[in-house]
């Protein structure tokens, strides 16, 4: 067979490779560049000294590391340092003295202190105030779905060692002691109305403690003041008020004439007086409140409404005059607590304002059935002015 001889190249025989020639555009880039085999003293030293050679393969890091250990004494000896100080211009960051990318007027705001470091009293104290906290969160009507969550920043500030429980109306707080292994635990019951200033005031009490601007032994005795403090309007403000806003409701909201506007506002003013004054002395009472209420309230506007002339409007009087006992934040709450995923409360406040509501119906219904039972007339007329009527041409 033939033999195929195979020549060489240039570059397999060792031989070094062809310089290209640069063009126009090439030449203008590197117009200014220091040859690559220009090199000063310092970095020939540097390069005797570093145990790198070339064709060795070495991680970057290393290699890196290695490249920039340059002898102190080759760097005073040189006499052009212009090399030396390109490179290690080069390997250094520009902001490295300036705390990497962090621009220097930039300055960190420093956290503040989750404890108490000023106003520092016994655990006793401290427990007080979060118990008067917990019974003034409850008694002015805070929304339910946010107690909890600020009880326990509370009690992890103070370091009370507490645990909470938020059901409607009561607070199930769990002190523990980590020495013994003892465990105490609290109820706190409260039944109270929204009252945003009241609450307002708790609120800044609550800032201050757990910002050490105040102590916990003056922050429970300002709660204690807040609960103690007679309301802020009188008696007869508001009556007024009331009768205000089922006037302007009974216009606005359920189409009443300006005679309703009148008969509604007075059946608010009676709801307001019997819920001030009957319902707060006698339990009793309190349990059946609403349902007598509404109950007077349809059986006057039943009576009103069969007099001859079609002045008054019984829809209109009787759904304004019960305006005031309506359970829309009750189901306001509700709604807010099942979306804050608060199953138990929520389910329950929605369940008792449905319950509450029909029984604001039925109240109205009975209201008005016994008029119609007392004047047979009017249950006459009732009925001759439900039935429709047609007209033939």
């Amino acid at each position: 067979m033939p033999v195929v001889g195979r020549t060489f190249s240039g570059l397999e025989e060792g031989r070094d490779t062809p310089k290209r020639r640069l063009g126009i555009t090439s030449s203008l880039m590197n117009y200014g560049r220091r040859p690559p085999g220009n090199l000063t003293k310092a970095e020939k030293h540097a390069q005797l000294l570093s145990p790198v050679r070339p064709g060795m393969l070495l991680p970057m890091e290393r290699l890196l590391s290695d490249q920039r250990r340059v002898s102190s004494n080759a760097l005073l000896e040189d006499q052009n340092m212009r090399g030396v100080q390109k490179s290690f211009a080069a390997s250094t960051p520009a902001n490295f003295y300036q705390g990497g990318k962090l621009r220097p007027n930039v300055l960190k705001k420093t956290r503040r202190s989750s404890s108490i470091t000023r106003h520092v009293q016994d655990l006793t104290k401290r427990r007080k105030f979060v118990l008067k906290l917990a019974k003034s969160l409850l008694a002015f009507g805070a929304p339910s779905h946010r107690i909890e969550s600020q009880l326990t920043a509370a009690s992890d500030i103070l370091d009370a060692m507490a645990d909470f429980v938020h059901i409607p109306n009561v607070i199930i707080v769990t002190f523990g002691d980590g020495d013994t292994g003892t465990v105490e635990t609290h109820f706190v019951r409260a039944n109270g109305r929204i009252a945003l200033t009241s609450l307002h005031k708790v609120h800044l009490i609550y800032r201050k403690v757990l910002h050490d601007k105040m102590s916990v032994e003056a922050g429970t005795e300002a709660l204690r003041e807040i609960l103690c403090a007679p309301p802020i309007y009188s008696l007869k403000l508001r009556y007024l008020l009331a009768f205000v806003c089922a006037s302007i409701i009974c216009v606005l909201a359920f189409g009443g004439s300006m005679i309703d506007m009148w008969i509604s506002g007075f059946c608010a003013c009676v709801l307001q007086y019997l819920g001030l004054n009957a319902a707060t002395k006698s339990s009793m009472y309190a349990n059946v409140y609403e349902i007598s209420v509404s109950i007077i309230v349809s059986f006057v506007a039943r009576a009103l409404s069969t007099i001859p002339g079609n002045l008054f409007c019984y829809d209109a009087i009787s759904s304004a005059g019960v305006v005031l006992i309506l359970p829309g934040f009750t189901i306001l709450i509700s709604a807010l607590e099942l979306t804050s995923r608060n199953i138990l409360c929520g389910s329950v406040r929605m369940v008792y304002a449905i319950i509450y509501t029909l029984f604001l119906g039925f109240g109205l219904t009975i209201g008005s059935d016994i008029y119609l039972v007392v004047n047979p007339h009017a249950h006459r007329a009732l009925e001759y002015a439900l039935t429709p009527k047609y007209i033939s041409y």
